[in-house]
């Protein structure tokens, strides 16, 4: 039986290859697998798992939001980071800050596809 942390290091790395051929079914399976077992993680060891979660939560806002599917939840998703990340980066600002400007750059252009006519 795999663990849990290596199942997620396997699925991300894959949903973000399959983002890259244009499969956002096939891509948003395993991003949306590493949240569920990073948020089960994290709840257990906030500490050690958290950044993983954000970092789960980004590529999976992400891949919606290059495919411009599921933009309403993708919005919903990218609130979460920020809001880690700017609890993570009051922690330590050095290894968090470019991390939320990324979730905030998502979060403009999701919103942009949102308010596009």
């Amino acid at each position: 039986m795999t663990s849990p942390q290596v199942s997620v290091l396997r699925g991300e790395p894959q949903a973000i290859r399959l983002a890259q051929v244009d499969d956002e079914q096939a891509a948003l399976e395993p991003a949306r697998e590493a949240v569920d077992i990073y948020r089960r993680l994290s709840e257990a060891e906030p500490a050690a798992y958290l950044p993983d979660l954000a970092l789960s939560l980004l590529t999976t806002a992400g891949i919606q939001n290059a495919f411009g599917v599921e933009l309403t939840e993708a919005a919903t998703v990218v609130e979460e980071v920020i809001m880690i990340y700017r609890a993570l980066a009051e922690q330590i600002p050095e290894a968090f800050n470019g991390y939320l400007a990324a979730a905030e750059q998502v979060k403009i252009e999701i919103l942009e596809q949102l308010s596009a006519p």
